[in-house]
């Protein structure tokens, strides 16, 4: 509908270029200065993902971030974690947040994978984080990493130390996640089946 001024609210529709994400819901979607940082959520039928994609603002450009180390281990942490260059990568999940603090983007729980009864398994591993500035922006501003232009690295991601009134074995699914000051504030959701 019009603004104020009578303009339209939604500003323009403009094509985007790459390789898209597939159709998916209950991802999660962070902003950095320059792209925006999707990752996960669930197709359709089910199905839950861990791939990541970033959506460059200024080329309209999606490219899908690959993980580094080629063959992937299990980590000895969580099922479904993965060894991945010089950390992890995260189980597929659904229903998790992702926020920006600072330098890191913190991804927060969700529900994980089927386990053997073939129910959905909460909370999933509940945080990881991940150093975004690497890979964000490059002297182009096309989500080129800056060390070295090899676009093709992969963020490493990690998990951190968790204090307050959060358990680090503790994640939900469904809530609410939001960025105050240097703390990441988890509000509702769920962390039962």
């Amino acid at each position: 509908g019009p603004g104020a001024d009578g303009e339209s609210a939604c500003g323009e529709v403009r094509p985007l270029f790459g390789g898209s994400p597939s159709p998916r819901q209950a991802f999660s979607l962070c902003a950095t200065p320059r792209c925006l940082v999707l990752f996960g959520g669930s197709t359709g039928k089910g199905k839950l993902l861990a791939d990541l994609y970033v959506l460059c603002t200024t080329s309209l450009a999606w490219r899908k971030v690959e993980r580094a180390g080629g063959q992937l281990q299990k980590a000895g942490g969580d099922a479904g974690e993965k060894a991945c260059g010089n950390g992890v990568w995260p189980c597929a999940r659904a229903g998790h947040s992702m926020t920006r603090i600072g330098a890191w983007m913190y991804l927060y729980g969700g529900v994980a994978p089927k386990g053997s009864d073939g129910c959905f398994k909460l909370p999933a591993p509940p945080v990881y984080r991940m150093h975004w500035r690497d890979w964000d922006g490059g002297a182009g501003g096309g989500g080129e990493a800056r060390q070295g232009g090899d676009e093709h690295r992969a963020p490493v991601w990690e998990r951190p130390e968790v204090s307050g009134g959060v358990s680090a074995d503790v994640g939900q699914s469904a809530h609410g996640a939001a960025a105050v000051g240097s703390n990441l504030v988890i509000f509702g959701g769920r962390t039962r089946g």
